[in-house]
C-alpha cells in the first residue's frame, strides 16, 4: 500500500514520463517524415522498442516493481495533456529549429569541424589527378627502394 505522498509523486512521474514520451514520438515523426518508407518503418520500430523498454524500466523503478492500475490512467492523462495543450507549440518549435539549421547552424558546424584548408583541398581536388600522383609516387618509391637494395 502506498501513502498519499508516494501516490502523488508517482502521479507526477507518470504524467511527466508520458509527456516526455509524446515529445520524443512527435520529434521522431517530424524528422523521419522525409525518409523512404522502409527506413521510416525501421526507425519507428527501433524507436518504439527502445521507448517501451525505457518506459517499463522507469515505471518499475518508480513503483518498486509493483505497478498500480492508476499508473496507466495517469500515463494516458500525460499523453492527453501534451496533445491537447502543447502539440502545436512543439511542432512550431521543431519547424523553427529546422529553418535555423538550414540557414545558419549547418554552416557554423561545418566551419568548426572542417578547417578551411581541408575544405578547399577537398573542393578543388580531382580524384583522377590525385590517383595518378599517388601512382607516380609509388613507382618512384619502388625505383628508389630497388636501387638502394641493388647497391648494397
Amino acid at each position: 500500500m502506498y501513502t498519499f505522498t508516494e501516490q502523488l509523486i508517482m502521479i507526477i512521474h507518470f504524467v511527466l514520463l508520458a509527456f516526455g514520451s509524446s515529445i520524443l514520438y512527435d520529434s521522431t515523426c517530424f524528422f523521419t517524415d522525409k525518409l523512404k518508407l522502409w527506413a521510416k518503418y525501421l526507425l519507428e520500430f527501433i524507436f518504439w522498442l527502445t521507448l517501451t523498454i525505457i518506459d517499463i524500466l522507469y515505471i518499475l523503478k518508480v513503483t518498486d516493481g509493483y505497478i498500480p492500475i492508476q499508473a496507466y490512467g495517469f500515463f494516458l492523462l500525460g499523453i492527453f495533456i501534451y496533445y491537447h495543450f502543447f502539440h502545436k507549440l512543439h511542432y512550431q518549435t521543431l519547424l523553427n529549429i529546422q529553418r535555423l539549421w538550414r540557414k545558419k547552424i549547418k554552416k557554423i558546424v561545418i566551419i568548426l569541424i572542417i578547417p578551411k584548408e581541408v575544405f578547399h583541398f577537398i573542393a578543388s581536388a580531382n580524384p583522377i589527378v590525385l590517383f595518378k600522383k599517388i601512382k607516380r609516387r609509388d613507382k618512384v618509391n619502388e625505383k628508389n627502394s630497388s636501387s638502394l637494395s641493388t647497391s648494397d
